[in-house]
């Protein structure tokens, strides 16, 4: 097993590289992938600081456990908690903001829909009063009966209509 390097310089930046070396100097040394897990629990075992994963992963280094794999992922999240729940966070949190944003965009898009909708309505509204102005200046009977054989025929009094 390798040494115990808190003993050495105080100098945090010092510290800090001795051991970074001495776990991923024993990390290649035992075979053990120096991914971030690994890394950071052998960082703790070296540094000191945690003084239950040191307990623990002497007890598995004196009954020679491989330290691969399942045991590797048990220890790290025994000591550092599993990081599975947030990486599922951070993927809802994504679909949550893609969500968002297409009701954001749907919701743009109904205003401006309503817009367009309240803005015919008044073109409309300005239509029909138009139409009602113009309606009272016309001749109070619009409609009289035309001369015609049939008796229920009507036929329009004004000027454009008398001409057909």
């Amino acid at each position: 097993m390798s040494r115990n390097v808190t003993a050495e310089p105080q100098n945090d930046i010092e510290r800090a590289n001795k051991i970074a070396e001495t776990a991923l100097t024993h990390m290649q040394n035992c075979h053990i992938s120096a991914i971030p897990n690994n890394y950071r629990v052998w960082f703790e075992f070296f540094s000191g600081d945690n003084p239950k994963l040191k307990t623990k992963l002497k007890s598995i280094l004196d009954t020679n456990v491989d330290f691969k794999g399942e045991v590797s992922e048990e220890i790290f999240n025994l000591f550092f908690g599993d990081t599975r729940h947030i990486e599922k966070a951070d993927e809802w949190g994504q679909r949550i903001e893609e969500v968002a944003g297409h009701i954001l965009s749907a919701v743009a898009s109904t205003g401006k829909d309503t817009e367009d909708f309240g803005d015919a309505l008044r073109s409309f509204s300005g239509n029909l009063s138009n139409l009602e102005n113009s309606r009272t200046s016309m001749p109070s009977n619009r409609w009289s009966r035309g001369r015609s054989t049939t008796p229920r025929r009507w036929r329009c009094t004004w000027r454009h209509c008398a001409r057909r």
